[in-house]
């Protein structure tokens, strides 16, 4: 028997029969058209998160070493080879192989991270996704996982690796190729690979629920992952345009709007966020937050105030889904509904500021350190939050002042994190800023998310505009998933700090 979709088939019912779970209805027939035209050497699969991939690809890697024809000269082993986004990733493999051989009953020593077959000059090796160890032995064939998110000193070193593990196949012209992930961006290896028009390529591309319809519905995807953004990569399999902007438009703008406030409001413990500069080009901003519980949610307000010029007048609020939210203006107090129940909390930026172009030798270190605190302690705030250049500044003066300084860490795990945390804000609408802050407004509709050489994320404003009121707001979304804000829904529990009363000595 040869290694071909029957052959397959074969194989996946055997071990099916031994409760190991068999290929799904999608992977089963990609196989079969892939694995029966001998035309083609190239499988290449965009399909999302928990689409079945791995455990697919260790199959196919079982059989096309079971069942393959393959030549080894004397005193040679020749591998099929699993490269991984990381170590532990590929080793897993090895764990499902090990599985597979003992129910087929196929004799084997396992090393390390090599499987060698006792009665065939023949095996299996696994490595992470590093051009070093892809080299020095011969290979019958090879699949690659998650090849759109490999990451090596911060590129991506799919297209080095692909042509070494070829290089490797070369005594072997009928090797195949298994090249899946989950997509990315709308550009490198992986994404113009499945878009190739090579003869020997079969791309396809499958959202996680079509490649795996026993044990993922659409519905769950979107459930679990409600970004939409990322649920697009992630699950539907869709790549992302290169550069695209971090936050909807119409998101941001209802984000900008006046508010009033009752006695009867209760707010967590407001907190400072800053964004430090040298002085030179970039802003120093900062502002000042805190999570707020209104007294009456806003979906419960029947009419809503319109300006015609500048005379306000009354209007009934639309019922329409579309509207769930009105803007209230300050000083004119729309009529509201009865409500009883619980409110859903609100970040809410009280006061933005900055100090802006090149005022290093003009302006003092301290007195803007100064002017920071000064804004803390007028709100009763304990906390002034920052990266890791700015606490070269605030540290000393921050503390002297008896407040509080915590560092942030500025990486790219945590800008990806806040961008998404904060983004999640915006399309709750749980997050509100003053309206007039134009600066900030224009700053968060041009901040753009972009898609690096490695598949990672890359955020910052577009072309040459700047992003340091934008910064703000995704600090405050990190301290936030960090645990830091009193009152936060995000925490389990305050702390065992109480709410801050809208009846304590704070400014009105």
């Amino acid at each position: 028997m040869t290694a071909n979709a029957r052959s397959f088939r074969s194989m996946d019912r055997t071990l099916t029969g031994f409760g190991i779970p068999p290929c799904t209805r999608w992977w089963d027939p990609t196989l079969e058209r892939f694995l029966d035209d001998a035309r083609l050497q190239t499988l290449a699969a965009e399909v999302g998160r928990a689409g079945a991939k791995s455990h697919t690809l260790t199959k196919c890697g079982a059989h096309q070493v079971l069942f393959g024809d393959w030549r080894v000269p004397p005193r040679e082993r020749h591998y099929f080879a699993f490269v991984s986004e990381n170590k532990s990733e590929a080793s897993q493999r090895l764990r499902l192989l090990e599985t597979i051989l003992r129910t087929l009953e196929v004799p084997f020593t396992r090393a390390g991270d090599e499987i060698a077959l006792d009665e065939k000059p023949l095996g299996f090796r696994v490595f992470a996704c590093q051009i070093g160890a892809v080299s020095g032995f011969r290979c019958i064939g090879f699949a690659a996982d998650e090849v759109a998110k490999w990451d090596s000193a911060g590129a991506n070193p799919a297209a080095e690796i692909i042509a070494s593990l070829r290089a490797m196949t070369i005594t072997h012209p009928n090797a195949r190729e298994f090249i899946v992930s989950s997509p990315v961006g709308k550009a490198g290896f992986h994404f113009e690979l499945c878009r190739s028009k090579d003869p020997a390529v079969h791309a396809v591309n499958a959202p996680s629920w079509i490649a795996n319809p026993d044990a993922i519905t659409e519905a769950e995807t979107r459930r679990r992952e409600r970004d939409p953004r990322i649920w697009a990569r992630e699950y539907a399999a869709i790549p992302q345009d290169a550069a695209l902007s971090a936050f909807d438009y119409d998101d941001v703008e209802r984000a900008f709007r006046h508010v009033q406030i009752t006695r009867r409001e209760r707010f967590g413990r407001a907190f400072v966020v800053t964004d430090w500069s040298g002085g030179k080009r970039d802003a120093t901003t900062w502002g000042l937050a805190q999570w707020w519980y209104p007294a009456i949610p806003f979906e419960a307000y029947t009419h809503q105030v319109l300006f015609d010029g500048n005379a306000p007048y009354w209007q009934e609020r639309d019922s329409t889904p579309k509207q769930k939210l009105i803007a209230i203006h300050e000083g004119y107090p729309p009529l509201r509904a009865d409500f009883k129940g619980e409110t859903k909390p609100f970040l809410f930026f009280r006061e933005i500021d900055g100090v802006e172009g090149r005022y290093w030798g003009e302006i003092d270190s301290d007195e803007l350190v100064g002017r920071v605190a000064d804004l803390g302690i007028q709100w009763g705030a304990t906390d002034v939050f920052g990266d890791q250049f700015g606490s070269v500044f605030l540290v000393s003066g921050i503390n002297r002042r008896r407040l509080n300084f915590i560092e942030l860490a500025w990486n790219a795990t945590n800008k990806t994190f806040g961008v998404e945390h904060l983004r999640a804000l915006f399309r709750e609408r749980r997050i509100v800023f003053p309206p007039a802050h134009a600066k900030l407004r224009a700053e968060l509709h041009s901040f753009e998310e972009k898609i690096s050489a490695s598949g990672g994320l890359t955020f910052q404003g577009r072309g040459s505009t700047h992003d340091d009121y934008a910064i703000l707001a995704i600090q405050a979304a990190v301290a936030d998933l960090e645990g830091h804000l009193d009152g936060s829904p995000t925490r389990r529990s305050t702390g065992g700090r109480r709410f801050r009363s809208y009846d304590e000595d704070v400014p009105t």
